[in-house]
């Protein structure tokens, strides 16, 4: 296998034909190049406070609230919904960094100046670390230095990559793919129990950030379990005990005492540490026994392993254990959870982005065909062939939840690099000029990973298809003309706002607001489904039951536009065709050009 002091094998060739002047690049100087393109990218907006969605305002109003004294095990939104609150499955583990660079600052610049460092420099915190992780990855596989600055100089050009991990994003979806590249780094040291303790540990700390990790770290069991039965390398059962032990010691972070035997479908729960204490005191007892077996029979004995957990955690949570947004109610589950496009299988995704995610897995399995086959060191190809199944598997499931490409693209990197160190040596070898140029373009274009999405790009510019046509989250990355902070005019008041611009509206105003979009809380969000896009008679009922005081949405924002109504003549098709209910008085004072405001009578 390859050791860190080991002379790297993989890219020698793409090395002699590399421009001299890469190998005096360093790793910090293509991250602070990042950063500086970065921060002078998105300085204006984010001076302003404008952060990348709603779920990162969401965020910053839970380091907010926790700085001024909320209890670290409620994590309850009590400005929506009040004065219960909205209930969130969200982790504490994600707010430290943020709360952090914050306390860090406030002495030096004040509070207003602190927080916006903090959205600068969490997200780059996260690039920082991912592109170390990612370098030791590529130095482990063996990959030369030259090949290893440049693919880590392209980390940032993957798009998924780029959104989660650049000043602005705040939310938990770039700490998970840290998590999954360095589970992933000590995954592939399958010699090592140590390394697969820490990869199983680092994998409890992923789904304690958020459990729909938990496809991955099953795929990451399932490998090792077929690295035993196949080479008898015992890597399985260290990597289940770190799982089990971190996982329980994390989920005592993130429970109040008295709550531990309440069940979650969106969090860690006792029949889930339950699941991995006991999958790791079955597979010690079979490495133990079955360690000179036939690989079959390995693989048969390992079979305990799913048929003890998979009935455990399925009796322990029921129905939603398989899919926790079942319950949600048959309105919500069709006008708003089928719009929230990153957690939609493939096929209901517009043809852009499904060439996107095709894409991603076919460059995945290009890189492997071509360049893991010709790696001579058996232990290092072997260390491949586990990256790639880790991989393979994040690819299958992002067909399934669109989302989880973050997670393809962060571990398609390396094989990227395969592809590079194949293809552009053999096209610098051809003696036709043209030719060489060429297919030197075609090997660029094929390696580059902004390839995929340009494609997808292609399509919709040649064939009209608005990628973001159904997605209700993606209306807040629009033009951000909707100024929200004009409601301040107003005297603080309860609001029935669309669902995106909830959290907006908390972060900049003193307002509180209904409802946004989080699953647990899905009786208010049906209630704004029903007073944006159902019965008109039935939405005054609603709205004056929740005491607010101004029903505010936002033109450019398609959480509010008609598609999603539910009724034929619906109170937003009313509104937006500028026919006002009796019950609702215009604030024109305060409109622009999308802001619309109506304060109930």
């Amino acid at each position: 296998m390859q050791a860190d002091g080991d002379a790297p094998v993989v890219g020698a060739r793409f090395q002699e034909i590399a421009w001299p002047w890469l190998g005096r690049i360093r790793l910090w100087h293509v991250w602070l190049g990042w950063a500086a393109l970065a921060v002078a990218y998105h300085y204006k907006g984010l001076w302003g406070l404008e952060l990348s969605g709603p779920d990162d305002w969401m965020r910053f109003l839970e380091v907010r609230d926790f700085l001024a004294g909320q209890n670290w095990f409620d994590v309850r939104q009590y400005r929506m919904n009040p004065p219960v609150g909205a209930d969130l499955q969200w982790s504490r583990l994600v707010d430290l960094p943020v709360a952090f660079f914050i306390v860090a600052f406030e002495p030096l610049f004040g509070r207003g100046v602190a927080e916006r460092i903090a959205v600068f420099g969490v997200p780059l915190l996260e690039l920082a670390i991912a592109m170390f992780i990612m370098e030791r990855l590529l130095k482990r596989l063996g990959v030369v230095p030259v090949l290893r600055t440049a693919s880590v100089a392209l980390l940032p050009l993957y798009h998924m990559l780029a959104f989660n991990l650049f000043p602005g994003r705040i939310d938990h979806h770039g700490w998970q793919a840290v998590c999954i590249l360095s589970a992933t780094y000590f995954l592939v040291q399958f010699q090592s129990r140590r390394a697969a303790f820490i990869a199983g540990a680092i994998a409890a700390l992923s789904l304690t950030i958020s459990l729909e990790g938990l496809p991955i770290v099953a795929a990451m069991a399932a490998t090792l379990g077929l690295a035993f039965a196949f080479w008898g390398v015992g890597g399985l059962a260290p990597f289940l005990t770190g799982l089990a032990g971190s996982v329980a010691l994390l989920f005592l972070t993130a429970r109040a005492p008295g709550n531990y035997l309440e069940v979650y479908c969106d969090a860690v729960s006792w029949p889930h540490i339950a699941a991995f204490a006991g999958s790791a005191a079955i597979a010690w007892a079979v490495q133990g026994f079955a360690a000179k077996f036939r690989p079959v029979s390995r693989l048969a004995c390992l079979s305990a392993l799913p048929l003890f957990a998979v009935p455990l955690v399925l009796g322990g949570l029921g129905a939603c254990a398989v899919d926790p947004f079942a319950q949600l109610d048959p309105v919500v589950w069709k006008f708003w959870y089928l719009r929230v496009r990153e957690g939609l299988p493939i096929y209901m995704q517009p043809v852009p982005e499904q060439i996107v995610l095709v894409g991603n897995g076919l460059l995945m399995i290009a890189g492997a065909w071509f360049g893991v086959r010709p790696i001579e060191n058996e232990n290092l190809r072997k260390s491949w062939i586990l990256l790639f199944a880790v991989g393979l598997a994040c690819w299958v499931l992002s067909l399934n939840v669109m989302r989880s490409g973050i997670f393809v693209q962060i571990l398609m990197v390396p094989f990227l690099a395969l592809l590079a160190a194949v293809l552009l040596p053999r096209a610098r070898a051809i003696t036709n000029p043209i030719k060489r140029i060429l297919l030197t373009i075609i090997g660029v274009l094929i390696v580059l990973p902004l390839t995929p999405p340009l494609a997808g790009d292609v399509w919709a510019n040649v064939t009209g298809d608005d990628r973001d046509s159904a997605d209700v989250n993606s209306d807040f990355a629009g033009d951000q003309e909707c100024d929200l902070r004009k409601l301040n005019r107003l005297e603080p008041g309860h609001l029935f706002a669309s669902l995106n611009i909830g959290p907006p509206i908390l972060g900049m105003t003193r307002h509180t607001v209904v409802a946004s979009n989080y699953h647990r809380n899905g009786n208010k969000i049906r209630d704004v489904l029903d007073v944006f896009g159902g019965d008109p008679g039935y939405a005054r009922r609603l709205v004056i039951a929740n005491h607010a005081d101004y029903l505010v949405f936002c033109d450019d924002y398609r959480g509010a536009r008609t598609p999603l109504s539910h009724w034929p003549d619906s109170l937003i098709a009313q509104l937006q065709t500028g026919r006002v209910p009796n019950w609702l008085e215009p604030v024109t004072a305060i409109w622009d050009s999308h802001l619309r405001v109506y304060k109930v009578r």
